[in-house]
């Protein structure tokens, strides 16, 4: 790039310098880890790809490029999916109208880096449900997005996990319906807690409560890790076998489908 004078062309080198190294030991680790994951787990042609959008502005070129590389570099695996960001406009000033709009359509966060945003900016944020988070130090912003990452590739469930199930087969029982005929594979099962049913390891299909929980025709109040138990659900028998059953207290239930440098607009 050019600039007008030295002084500046120096801010732009001295801003680049510092943010590369920031990045690059933040992001290193992850790297190294995804590619561990990928050797582990053999070839990864047959993986999803799941991409998790963002919109970045930055005050200088050098800072644009140097956030753009270590985003690029961070990612999450597991054997049925791989995440990454999708880096889908990136540009220096602001937060404008502009971007705001831009991330609306593609459905992105904006992550502004070392800038703010103006009042109609952010009044447009507002209105399109359009998230923007604010951010002085490097680290911070690649720990926020690695996070966001590892749970766009694997929700975690909406309260304290308590114990996990598998479906290993599904039942059809007179008046009663589709029971789920399950191994507890993790902590315990407990019938007064809130459960989630995942189809894989990311896709929520179902949060709600248990209708029953027994161990052969007994009524029990938890199952522990290591034994099997018929379940069923509320107002939810769409379950099939492999179905990984989460069993979890506090948080908001209900039927249906599926740090701090940054502060959200």
């Amino acid at each position: 790039m050019v600039c007008e004078n030295e002084e500046d062309a120096r801010e732009v080198a001295d801003s680049r310098l510092r943010l590369t190294r920031q990045a690059a030991g933040s992001s290193s680790s992850a790297s190294i880890l995804s590619l561990a994951q990928g050797f582990a787990q053999g070839k990864s042609d047959n993986r999803e790809i799941i991409k998790v959008p963002l919109v970045v502005k930055a005050d200088v070129a050098g800072s644009v490029e140097a956030v753009r590389g270590a985003l690029e570099a961070l990612q999450a695996s597991d054997d049925e999916a791989i995440c990454k960001v999708d880096l889908v406009y990136a540009g220096v000033g602001e937060v404008t109208s502009s971007d705001v709009a831009i991330a609306a359509v593609s459905k992105a966060k904006i992550v502004a880096f070392n800038v703010g945003s103006g009042f109609v900016a952010a009044e447009d944020a507002r209105s399109s449900n359009v998230d923007i988070s604010y951010y002085d130090v490097v680290y911070s912003l690649l720990d926020d997005m690695q996070a966001k990452i590892t749970t766009t590739l694997a929700p975690p469930p909406p309260g304290i996990l308590v114990g996990r199930a598998v479906i290993k087969k599904v039942f059809k029982i007179g008046k009663v319906g589709k029971v789920a005929g399950c191994e507890v594979t993790e902590g315990l099962i407990k019938s007064e807690s809130q459960v989630r049913i995942l189809r894989g390891k990311r896709n929520p299909i179902y949060t709600g409560k248990f209708s029953s929980l027994k161990v052969v025709k007994d009524t029990v109040a938890e199952v522990p890790k290591g034994s099997e138990c018929g379940l069923s659900f509320e107002k939810f028998e769409e379950f099939l076998e492999g179905d990984i059953i989460e069993c979890f207290i506090g948080g908001g239930g209900g039927s249906g489908g599926g740090g701090n440098s940054g502060q959200s607009s």
